[in-house]
């Protein structure tokens, strides 16, 4: 048999559960009604979603600038990650550790649009050697799983590492096996 005490106790818990259940739901109610706010006072909310778009496709010069159009107001995100010409330009470092996720990621959102792709190197002066574990996913991805949706791949600073590893792309090796070469260098 429980103790007045012990019934109390578990009376208030119960309690404190079912406000957080609901102080959880006035929230999400809450948020989703500031949304909405924000939608109708925006000034952009009255254009057209193709001529937001436009002006959207205009402004994002790159990755940085799609975040934070993005970021301006929930109708915003919605047009950028509903754009799929907007995600067709990636640009990122060759050692970058999810840089196979981030190419599937704009290849997803680009919904078939072909991916301009820049892959960018260590500097001269960058002393950490090329961790090969990311390049072969990340090449993997690149010549084998989006391949077929690649309209440019340009390499910039592409540098010898202390390590001697190099990148080496023919365009005979994308047509005929789609496999990436990594070679030692003999520099």
């Amino acid at each position: 048999m429980e103790t007045p005490r012990e019934d109390e106790c578990r009376f208030i818990e119960s309690t404190l559960s079912r406000i957080s259940t609901e102080v959880d739901a006035l929230l999400a109610e809450k948020a989703r009604l500031n949304r909405r706010l924000n939608t109708l006072r925006s000034r952009t909310s009255v254009l057209p979603p193709e001529t937001l778009t436009a002006i959207l496709e205009y402004a994002c010069l790159g990755q940085h600038e799609r975040s934070v159009l993005a970021s301006v107001c929930s109708h915003w995100y919605q047009v950028v990650h509903n754009t799929p010409s907007l995600w067709t330009s990636v640009s990122l470092c060759y050692t970058h550790r999810n840089g196979a996720d981030f190419l599937l990621y704009h290849h997803q959102k680009a919904k078939g649009v072909p991916l301009a792709v820049e892959l960018r190197g260590l500097s001269p002066t960058d002393k950490r050697p090329a961790p090969t574990e990311f390049i072969n996913p990340l090449c993997r991805t690149l010549l084998k799983d989006i391949a077929h949706d690649l309209r440019s791949l340009v390499f910039r600073d592409v540098y010898p590492t202390p390590s001697g590893i190099s990148l080496r792309l023919t365009p005979a090796e994308i047509l005929v096996s789609h496999s990436w070469k990594i070679s030692h260098c003999g520099y």
